[in-house]
């Protein structure tokens, strides 16, 4: 679903976010670990192709991690810094001033039962400055990539990760 916010106006561009979210059959802490242990998002983002840096363990407050990504058809490197993690309801990561403005992507876990977690994943971006044709692209490509993303790491994690 999409939705155009306003909390994220800067001058005339508005920020959209995508939000997916998903019921995964494990417990709090150890999906917290897995989602925000950068070396597995290949395995469950359909758009990202690489990470570098502190990938082996859970991320913390002020790490920074290079994605390579492709999104509508382009292939793109950009630097996340993590600016808030709270283990383990919650994570935010932020890439100011990239081709799709100040982006941010912001995990929410939420406890349904000892071995039941909810997994939210929000991504804001803008498209404001691309043409229209290929803004339209890429708002469907970040639902659809978003979608799929939170359904493979619900079986990435289930069986196992």
């Amino acid at each position: 679903m999409w939705t155009t916010l306003l909390l994220a106006v800067s001058g005339l561009t508005a920020a959209e976010t995508v939000s997916k979210s998903v019921v995964i059959e494990k417990p709090l802490k150890p999906t917290f670990d897995v989602v925000t242990t950068a070396k597995y998002w290949t395995k469950w983002h359909p758009a990202t192709l690489q990470v570098t840096g502190d990938i082996e363990k859970p991320v913390k407050t002020g790490n920074k991690l290079k994605e390579t990504a492709k999104i509508a058809g382009f292939t793109a490197e950009g630097e996340w810094t993590v600016s808030e993690r709270r283990r383990p309801t919650a994570l935010l990561l932020r890439m100011p001033a990239s081709r799709l403005g100040d982006l941010a992507i912001r995990y929410r876990f939420e406890k349904l039962n000892r071995n039941t977690t909810r997994f939210t994943r929000e991504l804001t971006f803008d498209v404001s400055k691309l043409p229209p044709a290929l803004a339209d692209v890429v708002r469907r490509q970040m639902d659809r990539d978003s979608e799929q993303a939170v359904q493979n790491l619900k079986r990435f994690i289930e069986s196992g990760s």
